[in-house]
């Protein structure tokens, strides 16, 4: 009995060794990762931004979201419920992205308002989900 309760907490021991030694990859993803559509979300008791991939949920439809194309093409579109709102034109952008370590770089081409403008965002990628650890702007 003595030796089947050591090697019972052995075997225990030993499978929780190897379950957390295994590697984080929050920070270990590449621009492939990063194409599509994406729903900005915002967690109030957080105060974190995160952006979630866009599935087809109707829920999903409104509000802003980015879109990172393969080919370097990036398009930011803002909608509500009630209609596309003329004052929420400054979201909406195009231009290019680029993805060097964790930073994902935006230079705005239209409107022409802010045409140059650069975005620069570090983030956190975790599955299906960015969270936006810094944003600077020129």
């Amino acid at each position: 009995m003595k030796y089947k309760i050591l090697i019972f907490i052995s075997v225990i021991l030993f499978s929780s060794q190897v379950s957390l030694s295994q590697v984080n990859k929050d920070f270990q993803f590449s621009s492939e990762d990063l194409i599509g559509i994406w729903s900005q979300k915002l967690n109030l008791k957080t105060k974190e931004i995160s952006y979630e991939k866009r599935t087809t949920d109707k829920t999903q439809n409104y509000g802003l979201r980015i879109q990172l194309l393969e080919n370097g093409e990036y398009k930011s579109r803002y909608s509500a419920k009630c209609g596309n709102d003329r004052s929420q034109e400054k979201l909406n952008n195009n231009g290019r992205w680029t993805l060097k370590n964790d930073e994902l770089t935006i230079v705005i081409s239209s409107p022409e308002s802010r045409k140059g403008m650069v975005i620069k965002k570090r983030v956190k990628k975790q599955s299906d989900k960015i969270t936006l650890v810094q944003i600077t702007t020129n």
